[in-house]
């Protein structure tokens, strides 16, 4: 078996180095230092200061280029605050059907799972009409790319702390036509940083805490 990477992070050194040595006397293991990659996200460390940031730059980058998208002319939104998608007719999906409407969705995600939980709402709102797919929606996921292209080294920044947690909640009063569903949110602000839930269709629902993308600090890029 060959694993590419692993990661281990802690505040104990002496239980780190344990670990370590219990994988390395079982598996051949290389020790890089600290991390710098995984997974194709980059880590900037400022370990006095507190501060982890991360970010897909790299990759970001490689899906713009994968999909003709690399000279594209950026945009300040995700999405359109009045864009709404429905699925399109037989007819009109059949003349773009050639499309690689799956692939830009999966690379998207990893965006969202990784660090752009900002673009999250957006391809929610496109995933679904992957089985007919018109003209509207390619132009909605080329809108996305757009949007990336304006803030590939954008990410998410852990900071060390204590602070009050903060919560909001919105939804959007049945905005999903055929099914009349609503779509919600849930953010909260703690330790400096912003937290936001997944939209979900379901009230009962509880989606998994993802962090905003923000900007990388000046020291932070001189490192």
């Amino acid at each position: 078996m060959y694993v590419n990477d692993k990661l281990l992070a802690g505040n104990d050194e002496t239980l780190l180095d344990s670990v370590q040595a219990s994988i390395g006397s079982r598996f051949k293991a290389t020790v890089l230092g600290d991390t710098s990659w995984i997974l194709g996200i980059r880590v900037c460390q400022d370990i006095p200061a507190g501060l982890i940031f991360i970010d897909q730059s790299q990759y970001i980058k490689s899906i713009l280029a994968c999909y003709g998208m690399a000279d594209c002319t950026p945009v300040s939104t995700p999405l359109s605050a009045k864009a709404n998608f429905d699925p399109t007719s037989p007819k009109e999906h059949s003349t773009v059907s050639s499309y690689p409407y799956l692939e830009v969705i999966r690379s998207l995600m990893y965006a969202v799972l990784g660090t752009h939980p900002d673009i999250c709402s957006a391809v929610r709102a496109l995933a679904p009409i992957a089985a007919m797919f018109g003209h509207d929606h390619i132009e909605g996921l080329k809108h996305i790319m757009r949007y990336l292209a304006s803030c590939p080294s954008h990410g998410i920044m852990y900071t060390m702390g204590e602070g009050e947690l903060v919560g909001y909640t919105d939804a959007d009063w049945a905005k999903i036509v055929p099914t009349a569903d609503q779509s919600q949110g849930t953010p909260s602000f703690t330790l400096g940083v912003l937290s936001l839930g997944c939209p979900s269709s379901s009230p009962l629902s509880r989606p998994p805490p993802l962090m905003l993308s923000i900007l990388l600090p000046r020291r932070l890029q001189r490192s």
